[in-house]
């Protein structure tokens, strides 16, 4: 399952442009834009040929008797892709959506006699996890069974997460040679002051509280107590409620788990002794056990959910709930115009560019059909600035009479928390990781780095704070405490808008900001967040706030809508529409810029 904080390769995709030869680019580019058009009519000649001659056909019906399958491997997006000119061609994969109603149709189908899944190589998070688990756990009460099978349980990484998965089927299978581990959960920071040290850069920061441990990235070579101590505490929750789990699922004591976790990575007979797994057999031999000499088939989900889609009475009447997506780093910018982050010298892999976030939150409100906008929040913060501006998008949804529900993902944390605030609703996971209320800030001070190879920089200024921004010097001590000043404004601010929007005093507000993050659970005992409950249960409050709605048939506004084909070809071929690349000297300069983060600290974890 990898770490439930995926990180993908950090790639600067800024060039520097070659003077010289403009008009064979400009020949070049119109060429190319010429045959990118060519290539889309083409394509959409394509699909209108295969949509007229291939809508005659119908499809064939299902046996009266088959196995549902599923392969869990790549990534799961919550909601279904459509409107996509790729998905024309290539099967999207599964969503989390539709996997929670075939799950749901099939317990009461009486043609599916039972379920198969097998773990390959899934990126998902600990709440996709969770929300597969349960459904899984829905679809055995109705007596049929389930069964997932793996040629190895996490191999030669930790593995912890896939078997927490697995462990919600009735019978776990794995091929000979395989191992089993599942050796809990590491957490790790990268500290990086020492190496900063010995290039002479010196940062100079900011933070408001003392659980705010962003800075400490920069500043310390190790954690801070406080560091330690909150991250301890999420650990250790993450764990007991996957120990708890685990043993209810595998009907085991859960220390005996805590055993087992402790003596892992095990090999087949251990994790068999531990009754961790029920057989080390082939794939091939755990299909004829499910058929018992029958002649049924495996049916793959894809292959179901058209079936279940001309089985349902799906509504087509006007969407009553708007699904907005708020995931990555909360920023101002255009996220194709600017690459950088103010995190100094992290690059983001993705960004909630803030007006565009507050664009599609006023256009759900526009509409009239609409009656319940679901925030669906999977972000560690950001830029204060720009989680102000969605907040307000919130308040001004709720003046039109909107009922808003915040729904957290893996991380709404700091700015991903401000922006929740003034919801009607906040629902949490219990594995989510909130809070974090709190600010810093602050500039490298690149001096030393120049004095190391005899670069010197002289100015003239005017005004006595005017070099604040300038990377080549200390701050003075009125520049210092004007940031100090901007730090204190930033988080009182912060205190006050969760004040208001939570209907909590100051004082409270105070005791659980601190710059502490929390799990979801805690949040909620805190009263940061009103009910924890993942995916699935946000979808059934969304629907019942809209008038008793049926989750798995009612239409949905789901936002942002998808690109358009020539935008989204574009894209594919990794040429830019009109967006005009900073160059690296300006990307520096955003990137190092001393504005306030609101954000939770670099963090790698693996489970």
């Amino acid at each position: 399952m990898g770490s439930f904080l995926t990180k993908k390769s950090l790639q600067n995709p800024i060039q520097p442009e070659k003077k010289g030869g403009t008009i064979f680019r400009f020949f070049g580019r119109f060429f190319m834009m010429l045959g990118c058009l060519m290539f889309i009519s083409m394509m959409i000649s394509l699909v209108s040929f295969f949509s007229f001659f291939g809508g005659a056909e119908k499809i064939k019906p299902l046996p009266d008797k088959f196995i549902l399958a599923h392969s869990f491997k790549g990534t799961m997006p919550e909601m279904p892709i459509v409107g996509s000119i790729v998905a024309e061609f290539i099967v999207p994969p599964t969503s989390l959506y539709d996997f929670m109603r075939v799950l749901d149709t099939a317990k009461n189908d009486d043609r599916v006699t039972a379920f198969i899944a097998r773990v390959d190589d899934g990126e998902y998070s600990l709440t996709q996890v969770e929300t597969i688990r349960n459904a899984v756990l829905d679809f055995r009460e109705s007596g049929k069974k389930a069964y997932i099978y793996a040629n190895s349980i996490g191999g030669f990484s930790n593995g912890t997460g896939e078997y927490w998965l697995a462990s919600a089927f009735d019978e776990i299978w794995v091929q000979p040679v395989g191992t089993v581990s599942v050796s809990g959960i590491y957490a790790e920071q990268p500290f990086l002051k020492d190496v900063l040290n010995n290039i002479g850069v010196e940062m100079e920061m900011e933070q408001r509280k003392r659980y705010k441990t962003g800075p400490e990235m920069y500043t310390r070579s190790d954690m801070s107590d406080e560091n330690r101590k909150t991250m301890r505490s999420i650990i250790s929750g993450l764990m007991t409620k996957i120990s708890i789990d685990v043993a209810k699922g595998r009907n085991i004591a859960q220390v005996d788990f805590d055993r087992a976790v402790n003596a892992s990575p095990l090999t087949l007979e251990e994790a068999k002794r531990f009754n961790l797994i029920d057989k080390i057999a082939y794939v091939d031999e755990l299909e004829d056990h499910i058929k018992q000499g029958s002649e049924q088939r495996f049916i793959g989900m894809g292959r179901y959910v058209s079936d279940m889609k001309g089985r349902l009475d799906i509504t087509n009447d006007p969407a009553k709930v708007a699904f907005i997506k708020i995931d990555g780093m909360i920023l101002d910018a255009d996220p194709m115009a600017s690459i950088s982050s103010p995190k100094s010298f992290i690059l983001p892999d993705n960004i909630a560019e803030a007006r565009h976030i507050s664009a599609l939150i006023d256009e759900a409100s526009d509409d009239d059909n609409i009656k319940v906008i679901v925030l669906r929040i999977n972000s560690p913060g950001g830029s204060p600035t720009a989680s102000e501006t969605i907040r307000r998008a919130v308040v001004k949804a709720r003046k039109k009479g909107k009922f808003v529900i915040a729904s957290m993902g893996d991380v709404a944390a700091s700015g991903g928390y401000w922006i929740a605030v003034n919801a009607n609703q906040i629902i949490a996971s219990d594995l989510t990781i909130t809070g974090s209320i709190g600010v810093y800030g602050g500039i490298p001070n690149l001096k030393g780095l120049w004095d190391k190879i005899g670069l010197n920089f002289d100015h003239v200024s005017y005004g006595d704070n005017a070099g604040m921004y300038s990377l080549n010097k200390p701050l003075s001590d009125g520049e210092r405490k004007r940031l100090s000043v901007m730090m204190d404004q930033v988080y009182k601010d912060f205190v006050e808008r969760v004040a208001e929007g939570r209907m909590m005093n100051m004082g409270k507000v105070e005791d659980v900001a601190q710059g502490r993050a929390w799990t979801g659970e805690e949040a909620k005992d805190n009263g940061l967040v009103d009910l924890n409950g993942g995916f699935y249960f946000t979808l059934k409050r969304a629907m019942s706030e809209a008038g008793g709605l049926d989750w798995r048939t009612a239409s949905m506004m789901v936002l942002p809508r998808h690109k358009d084909p020539l935008a989204e070809l574009m894209e594919l071929l990794d040429l830019p529409i009109g967006i005009k690349v900073p160059s690296i000297s300006q990307t520096l300069m955003q990137s190092l810029s001393p504005n306030a983060i609101a954000t939770m600290p670099e963090l790698n974890v693996q489970f």
